[in-house]
C-alpha cells in the first residue's frame, strides 16, 4: 500500500498543478537560476540546509521552505516526492 505524505505548501495540502509555459524570458535568468538551484542542492546535502523556493502553478504564485533532494535538467525534486518544473521556478534562496 503506497502511503501519501501531507505536504505544506502555501499552508495548503494540495499537490500542485503546472502550465507549460516558461515564466523566464531570458537564457541567462535561467542558468543564474540553475546554478543557485545546484548551490542550494548541494548545501541541502551536505548542511542539512532547507531552502525557500518561489514558484508559480496554476493557482497562482506560491513559497515553500524545504530541502532540494536532486535535480535535473528540467525539475528539482525535494522531501516526500514532490517535483517542481525549473520552468515554473521564479527564486531560490538559502
Amino acid at each position: 500500500m503506497k502511503t501519501m505524505y501531507n505536504t505544506n505548501i502555501n499552508r495548503t495540502t494540495t499537490i500542485s498543478q503546472f502550465p507549460e509555459t516558461s515564466i523566464h524570458q531570458s537564457m541567462t535568468a535561467l542558468r543564474a537560476l540553475k546554478l543557485k538551484i545546484f548551490k542550494a542542492m548541494l548545501k541541502s546535502k551536505l548542511h542539512k540546509i532547507s531552502c525557500r523556493i518561489v514558484f508559480i502553478d496554476i493557482n497562482g504564485l506560491r513559497e515553500i521552505e524545504a530541502q532540494i533532494c536532486a535535480t535535473c535538467e528540467k525539475s528539482i525534486f525535494l522531501k516526500k516526492g514532490i517535483c517542481i518544473p525549473i520552468k515554473r521556478i521564479l527564486d531560490v534562496n538559502i
